[in-house]
């Protein structure tokens, strides 16, 4: 089983994983969050992790002291669930300057007066830091990876001509295959 979301549904696909697992176990069920991805502080600011806490009523894994949304806590949540489910196989894709979740910050800046204001948009420097971050942590675990495409661009795996789709020389498709067999690598991080 191949559990995979876009943009809010990559966040609720991540959030949802545990009962996913749990209910088609003993299935194996692997994550491929597009657009969706928990960036630790300071890219995601304590301001933004608690109102996505609070909007959306995260039921955080009770083991995991470490995903609460205080300093940056939401960005363990994927390692967490990795290092859990060490048989399964955890991705993300994401756009190496991401318009539409740099347009989050704006979300709840000091200041702001509506979404996506771009003097409130979180700069692409520091989303690539974020994304630079979470790849680290990946990295440490043989069972999660990143698919980073160039670009402001959003959402990808509702793209039409999905096929034609690539970084570093690797195909999404066949990226894609290999995370639903359990096997994931890190294509365009860094």
């Amino acid at each position: 089983v191949l559990l995979a979301g876009s943009s809010a549904g990559g966040y609720g696909a991540a959030l949802a994983y545990d009962r996913a697992a749990r209910a088609l176990a003993p299935a194996p069920v692997h994550l491929a969050d597009d657009a969706g991805p928990m960036l630790p502080a300071p890219a995601f600011s304590d301001a933004l992790q608690h109102t996505f806490a609070d909007v959306f009523g995260l039921a955080l894994p009770a083991d995991c002291a470490a995903c609460a949304p205080d300093a940056g806590g939401l960005a363990a949540l994927v390692p967490h669930l990795a290092r859990r489910h060490p048989g399964r196989a955890f991705g993300l894709v994401a756009h190496a300057e991401d318009r539409a979740i740099r347009n989050l910050a704006s979300a709840v800046a000091p200041g702001c007066a509506r979404y996506g204001d771009p003097a409130c948009r979180l700069p692409a420097d520091a989303y690539r830091d974020g994304l630079a971050a979470l790849a680290d942590s990946f990295a440490a675990l043989p069972n999660a990876g990143l698919f980073v495409l160039s670009g402001d661009g959003h959402s990808t795996l509702l793209t039409v001509g999905l096929e034609g789709v690539s970084s570093g020389g690797v195909r999404l498709t066949d990226w894609l295959a290999a995370l639903s067999t359990g096997t994931v690598q890190s294509v365009g991080a860094r």
